[in-house]
């Protein structure tokens, strides 16, 4: 059995509740294993929940997908960060009490990370709020920055050091798009391209970020360097400091900065986006690894591919023959010992008649079976439409998802995700 993240628009009555939903300020609504009645799919839309975790009741090998932090600090945790950025957003400062309360949920992740054990990260997240994204992100970053900071640490990249400089280091990167605040929406928001001058004003986000808790007496240096250079390259091409002379690269960029670097640029390309569906993981790590050398440290990328588990439990993955399954088993070992072993998936649909595969096999596949992924069905078909049909001919019956062969009960979110 493996959960999934279905879109609010999927939801069919009979579906279980793979989670706990949650409405605004962590009320909640709506229980784990609670079977959906078309009732109930209305009073979740009237929430404005774009998605949600699905069970899906199938035989074969699965598995508990891992996470950095336990479901109820992660709820505490993006509940808090909503709260204060939308105050933020109102008075475009933040206040003493507001670093009080973030260092306090800092102070909360810092002890669960450090309970001990290996650090991974399995656990597709579902997407709330699209117009939450900013917030959502800003807490991930800040999480991942302090599990990579404790791996730098138990590797000897780093040496050890006091509790205050963990939160110092979590405080830097939760805040360090605040400067986004003084960005316009219609920039933030655009679904394409930024022109030259939109792309100037976004790159004032980390100046903006600084001026913003220049007067914070509890914001201290380290918080305040990951907040002005978090876009700092190794090659000296980033952008940040208003005068360039103060653009660092190499050496000079503090190993903390090149941490929470690491971390900004995973979760930025793995989030959904109002724009575009996130990427799975194992195209993600695939995608920064070109930039190792020139923007991204090579030792701080290696210490996020270790934790990150390449294809998460409810993922979905279009294969080269033809296959469209979902993830039942990562595959991905949590015992840094013992070499990871395939992913294993199950055939939702079959784009052409294939032989030697039926729907709703489990099988295992390897990374070089892969053609496309997603997060969600949605987001697969997204990339799919975009990268895959556009190479076909009109006439390709692959084209038309009411020829495959799909499972009854995802015939119509087939033809709902990939019609044209």
């Amino acid at each position: 059995m493996a959960i999934y993240i279905a879109s609010i628009d999927d939801l069919e009555p009979g579906m279980v509740v793979g989670r706990p939903i949650f409405g605004a300020g962590g009320i909640p609504l709506v229980t784990q294993g609670v079977p959906l009645s078309g009732a109930l799919i209305n009073a979740i839309r009237r929430q404005k929940i774009e998605q949600i975790y699905v069970k899906d009741d199938s035989d074969g090998p699965s598995e508990t997908p891992p996470g950095l932090l336990s479901h109820e600090l992660e709820r505490e945790g993006r509940r808090k960060v909503e709260t204060i950025f939308s105050n933020a957003v109102e008075k475009m400062s933040i206040s003493v009490k507001d670093v009080e309360v973030l260092s306090d949920l800092l102070s909360s992740v810092m002890a669960e990370l450090s309970k001990g054990g290996p650090l991974t990260m399995g656990s597709l997240r579902a997407v709330a709020d699209m117009d939450k994204v900013t917030f959502d992100h800003c807490w991930s970053v800040a999480v991942l920055s302090l599990a990579l900071y404790r791996e730098a640490i138990e590797d000897g990249w780093l040496p050890l050091g006091t509790f205050q400089d963990g939160i110092n280091m979590g405080l830097g990167a939760v805040l360090h798009d605040i400067g986004k605040l003084k960005v316009p929406l219609e920039i933030l928001n655009k679904p394409g391209m930024l022109n030259e001058e939109e792309w100037e004003e976004m790159k004032l986000h980390p100046w903006h970020g600084l001026e913003l808790v220049r007067n914070q007496p509890n914001v201290m240096p380290m918080a305040r360097g990951i907040i002005i250079h978090h876009h700092q390259r190794l090659d000296g091409k980033g952008y940040g400091p208003r005068n360039r002379e103060n653009i660092l690269s190499g050496d000079r960029i503090p190993k903390i900065i090149r941490l929470a670097s690491v971390a900004d640029v995973y979760d930025a390309i793995a989030t959904d986006r109002p724009y575009r569906p996130g990427y799975l993981p194992w195209e993600v790590l695939r995608t920064m690894r070109k930039s190792v050398g020139d923007a991204l440290d090579s030792k701080a990328f290696s210490l996020l591919e270790r934790m990150v588990v390449p294809f998460p439990i409810g993922c979905f993955v279009l294969l080269k023959r033809g296959e469209i399954c979902m993830v039942t088993r990562s595959g991905f070992s949590q015992d840094r010992s013992t070499p990871s072993g395939s992913p294993w998936g199950r055939a939702l649909a079959l784009m052409a008649p294939l032989k030697g595969r039926a729907l709703g096999d489990i099988f295992s596949f390897g990374v070089e079976d892969v053609l496309l992924g997603g997060s969600t069905l949605q987001g697969l078909a997204w990339r799919v439409k975009r990268e895959f049909f556009s190479a076909l001919r009109e006439e390709d019956k692959r084209l038309d998802p009411s020829e495959w062969s799909v499972l009854s009960d995802w015939k119509g979110r087939f033809i709902k995700a990939f019609g044209r």
